[in-house]
């Protein structure tokens, strides 16, 4: 194998400090059009996100006042007045959302604010499906308010409750109907639990 020429070693050594000189001067003259991809969030953006104070919110189970949830992603979902078996499919769903997370599933909460008039057999009900929910009542009117501003358009269509999805800070930044698949708020959660450090525990 013959040696190669000092010439062409030469070329080559300057062709790669050069190109990229050239295609960058050509990105920026308009000569070359270059979009870098975006990310495309599967949920309805809250833009901007939204605080929630869990204030005035109490644990079903025992009355006590919820000191809230920071240091974890939040999934909440408002239980309706009539939960009936569509409610409690949708309820099923979260379950395998958090399930889907595999070893991250520890950063997340699934919280479900339950109206007054639902039923102990249906509570108990919920907590068959995961006795690791956390269901809470009782909350103020500044919470439900609040609820009600991150709301996007078509919230509550056909009977379908609003998922909430609230970051370790406490700020509801997206939110999904109740009725859509899981996979949505799964590849978004995803997503967001692989780049987030505000949730990192040592």
């Amino acid at each position: 194998m013959s040696p190669v020429p000092p010439k062409v070693t030469l070329l080559v050594i300057l062709a790669m400090f050069t190109l990229p000189l050239v295609l960058a001067w050509m990105m920026n003259s308009g000569s070359i059009h270059y979009e870098a991809p975006r990310t495309v969030n599967l949920g309805r953006l809250v833009s901007p996100a939204v605080p929630l104070d869990w204030s005035g919110v109490a644990s079903i189970a025992d009355g006590t006042a919820s000191a809230g949830f920071s240091g974890f992603w939040v999934i909440l979902f408002a239980v309706p007045p009539s939960c009936d078996t569509r409610c409690l499919e949708s309820v099923a769903k979260l379950r395998q959302v958090r399930l889907a997370a595999g070893r991250e599933q520890d950063r997340i909460k699934i919280v479900l604010l339950v109206d007054p008039s639902v039923s102990q057999v249906r509570i108990d009900e919920l907590l068959v499906i995961d006795p690791r929910f956390n269901l809470v009542g009782s909350p103020s009117s500044d919470f439900l308010a609040t609820l009600v501003q991150a709301d996007g358009p078509g919230a509550g269509e056909e009977g379908a409750s609003t998922i909430y999805l609230l970051d370790p800070l406490g700020n509801i930044m997206m939110t999904y109907n109740g009725e859509s698949s899981p996979n949505r708020l799964n590849k978004d959660l995803k997503r967001l639990l692989a780049w987030s450090t505000q949730d990192k525990r040592s």
